[in-house]
């Protein structure tokens, strides 16, 4: 029973009045459950509006990869015969198949797919849980009904719902960040060992979703904790209790154990990440600019070492010298403040004063921190400034807040922030549906049509990929199911009239085709092949599939 006087919250007439809805939002979860409704139902809207993404990037591949691996109950795939035939971008093949990645965004998409059918829930619901963890961040910070409204700018937040369109986003990572910055900012005012707990599982789930970044921002709050319990003898005392260290101990050990377990799983060796392996298996340009590249890789396929000594090497050798640098810069600073703030970096000229707002000088100093360490990787994504996000929510809330109680002292009237906040919201929402819009693209709508289209069919189809020699690297058809032998479309590189023989006689009972996606007259739509043409040389191939497409 709640007390009475939350009950004369509601007028005579039934209706609730603005303080029932305090009340009942200042209870447990309730903020926080429903900025979840409302972000998953936004993601959902968009998704059903568009039609079900079709990946494009190499990430999502992977990630894909990942889930259907974790939803048929593996932690990894054994290598298969012809793994050859299968090598492709972000993909292990040996020790073991499977994605380079950490494992949060494919248990993510694993979780959703086992629950509504489709990958694509998992991302609908990790934008729903991204904003509602920002929600419960911020009330350590501001009253709930602000928690609400910094909730409801999450739930909204261009970067996170158009993730929730894709199947490389860092929701994960950005619940790591808000559980732990909403943690350490509690942890000294009650309950240290509950809140050390969840510093240890937000720093747990960064740890497997964006390692780097994840690893900056807990130093930093580490910093951060450790100053204030110099100046404040309660923080100090939060610090010493043996319960503080126990509980955290208690979950940190697991998580440890459970990473180690799948790095072992995947790699063989538990302290080694499947990243790593990656990257010394394939790479040739470093993840970091002080580092020096790497030594050649016996690439098998043209078109991985186009990708790789070309396109990448060539963004790491421009950053390397101080007039790239400083070119590179302004470009890099755009996107990250894009992805950390959304369709509200319009607006931030309205926030000048914002840094005279005390509450709001932390975050922005985070922000800075986690931009400045993004300077030392050659390359950017909006997944790198995840662990910023929620940063970017707070400074965005406590300025509202403060404008708003400004405005009160003078007697001005906050229609303003009525009418802003809501602006606020529908730019980002019409962001999100331009960032989905150019994340489609024609060739990735033709492959997964293929696929679908073979899918329909009925029965097994071998799908050979012939590339032209200047074939974008960006461009990959070449990826597959976790069960490759149990797959009914499988997708392989055409490596020569021998190899290809030897393919087609291991998968018997399939229909081969074959797919030229570089080709002005065949294009990319599958053209059926029979052994014969197998056994011609890869350079008559083309006039061959021309041949059969005039017949037909």
């Amino acid at each position: 029973m709640y007390p009475a006087t939350r009950c004369r919250s509601f007028r005579d007439d039934g209706v609730l009045s603005p303080r029932g809805f305090l009340h009942i939002i200042a209870l447990p979860g309730v903020a926080e459950l429903g900025v979840f409704a409302l972000a998953v139902v936004l993601a959902a809207t968009i998704s059903v509006r568009l039609g079900a993404p079709a990946p494009k990037i190499h990430d999502e591949f992977s990630y894909l990869l990942a889930a259907d691996t974790y939803v048929a109950g593996r932690a990894t795939n054994p290598i298969h015969p012809f793994w050859k035939h299968f090598e492709t971008f972000h993909v292990l093949q040996q020790p073991t198949y499977f994605s380079k990645f950490p494992p949060g965004q494919g248990l993510l998409l694993a979780f959703g797919w086992r629950l509504g059918g489709h990958p694509v829930v998992g991302a609908w619901l990790g934008v729903g849980m991204a904003a509602s963890a920002i929600c419960w961040m911020l009330r350590g910070w501001v009253p709930v009904r602000w928690a609400l409204v910094g909730g409801v700018i999450a739930a909204s937040h261009s970067e996170l719902l158009a993730w929730g369109h894709r199947y490389d986003g860092a929701h994960v990572a950005v619940i790591g960040a808000a559980l732990l910055i909403g943690a350490s900012r509690r942890f000294s005012a009650c309950r240290p060992a509950r809140n050390a707990v969840i510093m240890v599982l937000g720093t747990a789930l960064m740890a497997i979703s964006r390692p780097f970044e994840g690893l900056v921002l807990v130093l930093f709050t580490a910093a951060g904790i450790a100053t204030n319990a110099a100046r404040n003898g309660r923080s100090w005392a939060a610090i010493r209790l043996p319960r503080t260290w126990i509980a955290a101990t208690a979950v940190a050990v697991p998580c440890a154990a459970l990473m180690a377990w799948n790095n072992g799983q995947v790699t063989g060796h538990p302290l080694r990440l499947p990243y790593i392996e990656y990257q010394e298996t394939y790479g040739y340009s470093p993840l970091f600019l002080w580092q020096p590249l790497g030594p050649p890789k016996p690439y098998r396929h043209q078109v991985m070492q186009n990708f790789y000594t070309n396109l990448e090497v060539y963004s790491y050798r421009r950053l390397k010298t101080l007039k790239g640098f400083a070119e590179f810069l302004p470009s890099k600073l755009r996107d990250f403040s894009f992805s950390v703030f959304g369709c509200w970096l319009p607006l931030l000229p309205i926030f000048l004063r914002v840094w005279k707002v005390p509450a709001a000088r932390t975050p922005l100093v985070t922000i800075g921190v986690l931009f400045g360490s993004l300077l030392a990787v050659p390359w950017f994504a909006s997944a790198y400034a995840a662990c910023a996000i929620p940063s970017a929510c707070l400074v965005l809330t406590v300025w509202l807040r403060a404008a708003q109680r400004a405005m009160r002292g003078r007697g001005t009237p906050s229609i303003f922030l009525l009418v802003l906040i809501p602006t606020g919201a529908i730019l980002n929402i019409a962001g999100t549906l331009q960032l989905t819009a150019l994340h489609r693209k024609d060739w990735a709508i033709q492959r997964s049509a293929i696929n679908q289209k073979l899918n329909r069919q009925g029965g097994k189809h071998l799908v050979m990929v012939h590339y032209a020699s200047d074939h974008c690297p960006l461009d990959e058809w070449v990826y597959n199911r976790a069960d490759i032998d149990r797959a009914s479309v499988v997708w392989a590189r055409d490596l020569g009239s021998k190899d290809n023989e030897q393919l087609a006689t291991y998968f018997g009972d399939r229909q081969v085709w074959m797919v030229t996606p570089d080709d002005p007259i065949v294009g990319p739509r599958p053209v059926p092949i029979s052994a014969a043409t197998l056994r011609h040389r890869p350079d008559r191939l083309s006039s061959e599939l021309k041949h059969d497409i005039d017949v037909r």
